[in-house]
């Protein structure tokens, strides 16, 4: 058996599902962008008629509160804050940032529901999980009369592990957020969620890095921390999350002539083991009037990672034409992409010595 990593052809918005040997589900962000299945014009899918059957995930992971991660979600899932209903699909738990939780401006109805949701879950003290710390969470527990000890549980900050219920199969490493950038929050992107994800099978490691749309300057801080505290290990790769739809703003600020990756940006991109794969989650870039995605970038990805690593991006899959959802299989053979009819490709490279 294999675990499955499913990319959505949604435009210049995100949607990952990790489905695992055990049959557990990760969902990471859920943009419904696409509501209209007659409109035979737009290209991008429909995520109510991908998951149909679906009557759980056992992990919903939001990775910030941009409209274009969590579009429809107040429709499609079933809240437990408000008791309005039993139906929708059920989320086991809940994880996201703790500047999310805090919010006090929530941008849309998506945003507002997916807060109260996090924050009647840790009411109860399970359920959810928290990612980074902030005065403003501080605050808003006090003012819910909620003891900071009785949900220490809940919390995880930027460089710890995560403890979860997935199974022995798969890990999770937390890069970001960092406590300062959940504070007086201007600008969503910034308090992004960040993690490795580590599938585990055999002797063989598959290591995913989620990015969200973090800047440039988180990145680098990133890798920074990473190096001062011995955790470079949690960033090594087999698929980059390759952040904000393939702007410019994951690789470095106010680019002049091209787009020169910061130094550390340069090394995070050489992190990857063979055969890897960067995946964007954006417009084919001809359909592209204003970036993202930019060319310049995309060309960025392409120059600065090694030479075996394939650049897709998820409209453009397997045609632009007609894309469809972008699979790979994980196994003891480590990462291979799904042919467009569900079969993983042959061309895969041989297990390694005492794999199974």
């Amino acid at each position: 058996m294999s675990q499955t990593l499913t990319f959505y052809p949604l435009g210049n918005a995100q949607t990952m599902q990790l489905e695992l040997r055990n049959q557990k589900r990760l969902l990471v962000d859920f943009a419904n962008v696409k509501s209209d299945t007659a409109d035979t014009s737009d290209k991008r899918c429909n995520l109510v008629d991908e998951f149909e059957g679906i009557t759980k995930f056992d992990v919903v992971m939001f990775t910030h509160a941009h409209e274009d991660h969590i579009k429809g979600a107040a429709d499609f899932f079933r809240m437990n804050y408000s008791r309005k209903s039993d139906t929708g699909v059920e989320i086991g738990e809940l994880w996201l940032s703790a500047s999310f939780v805090a919010d006090a401006d929530c941008t849309c109805e998506d945003a507002r529901v997916i807060r109260q949701e996090a924050r009647s879950r840790i009411k109860t003290g399970e359920g959810v999980k928290i990612f980074g710390y902030s005065n403003e969470l501080k605050d808003w527990l006090k003012k819910s009369s909620i003891d900071e000890d009785s949900i220490k549980h809940l919390i995880f900050r930027a460089g710890q592990l995560i403890a979860h219920d997935l199974g022995n199969e798969v890990s999770f490493f937390l890069h970001a957020p960092f406590s300062v950038d959940c504070d007086d929050v201007t600008d969503k992107n910034d308090p992004s969620v960040v993690m490795q994800m580590r599938l585990h099978n055999y002797e063989r490691e598959t290591n995913v890095l989620v990015i969200g749309d973090v800047p440039c300057d988180v990145l680098d801080e990133i890798v920074s921390r990473s190096e001062n505290n011995n955790n470079l290990d949690y960033l090594k790769w087999d698929l980059y999350d390759v952040p904000h739809h393939c702007s410019t703003t994951g690789l470095c600020n106010s680019p002049n002539e091209g787009v020169e990756p910061t130094d550390n940006i340069k090394w995070l991109l050489q992190q990857s083991n063979p055969n890897a794969y960067m995946i964007a989650s954006c417009k084919t870039l001809k359909d592209a009037d204003t970036p993202p995605p930019s060319e310049d970038a995309a060309n960025a990805y392409k120059s600065y990672s090694k030479g075996d690593v394939t650049f897709r991006i998820t409209m453009e899959w397997p045609k632009s034409s007609a894309p469809e959802p972008m699979s790979f299989t994980i196994d003891s053979r480590g990462l291979r992409p799904k042919s467009s009819s569900g079969n993983a490709f042959i061309s895969s490279p041989a297990p390694r010595a005492g794999d199974v």
